[in-house]
């Protein structure tokens, strides 16, 4: 589930959350590109292949960069929803190491329900190299790119169920330097698990978000460049 929030919901997201998953939070740019028969861009696809290439930060470093301490009382302070906004990487340049850097590759098939997205996936990591061969192998079998996508993101997990080690996992992103999101999604091996839609929304609402966004990334991209003309 998504929806589009404010800096006052950043803020709050920064404070009660990622001092306590400093392990787990990064900042991640991605790279996406979806491919179809021919190239044809279906409306509204329910069988997806994507490609991403993903490059993780610390999400500590970043805040280093841009003069923030790794404390929760400055974030209070300095909730800005450019730092993920932001169209340029340059902030990223000077770091000497990325956390890590690979691609995934994901076949999914996507299903809408109210107001969430009900995914079965399957996806796999592997080297730049094999994402060359996949991406020509793509081509030889006449597929190509309808869709790409850049999706600046600061992701951690929260933990809402004491029997779940990750329970939701949380992501604060601008896409194509869209407006800033926050997408929860519940990952399960067991497409059984009881309520995850009542969950993330639980979540969601404890934030005074009760309207989401159904439709894709492709579309809002697509409504924003026709408002932007």
């Amino acid at each position: 589930m998504k929806a589009k929030i404010t800096k006052e919901q950043l803020a709050h997201l920064l404070w009660d959350y990622l001092p306590f998953n400093a392990e787990h939070s990064k900042f991640l740019i991605k790279t996406d590109v979806y491919f179809s028969f021919n190239g044809e861009a279906p409306k509204k696809p329910k069988h997806i292949i994507r490609l991403r290439n993903e490059v993780a930060y610390n999400f500590k470093d970043i805040l280093k960069e841009r003069g923030v301490e790794w404390d929760p009382l400055s974030y209070k302070e300095n909730a800005d929803l450019e730092l993920v906004a932001e169209k340029s990487i340059e902030m990223l340049q000077t770091l000497m190491t990325t956390d890590k850097q690979y691609c995934l590759l994901t076949v999914k098939e996507k299903r809408t329900v109210e107001d969430s997205e009900m995914n079965t996936e399957y996806e796999g990591e592997m080297s730049k190299k094999a994402g060359m061969a996949f991406y020509e192998a793509m081509k030889v079998a006449n597929f190509k790119p309808y869709f790409s996508k850049n999706k600046n993101s600061i992701s951690f997990y929260v933990e809402k169920d004491l029997h779940v080690e990750k329970d939701l996992h949380c992501e604060i992103v601008s896409v194509n330097g869209s407006d800033v999101y926050l997408e929860v999604e519940s990952c399960t091996d067991e497409p059984t698990i009881p309520t995850p839609t009542e969950r993330i929304r639980k979540f969601m609402n404890d934030l005074g978000i009760t309207e989401f966004d159904t439709r894709s990334w492709a579309d809002i991209i697509d409504e924003t460049l026709q408002k932007n003309k």
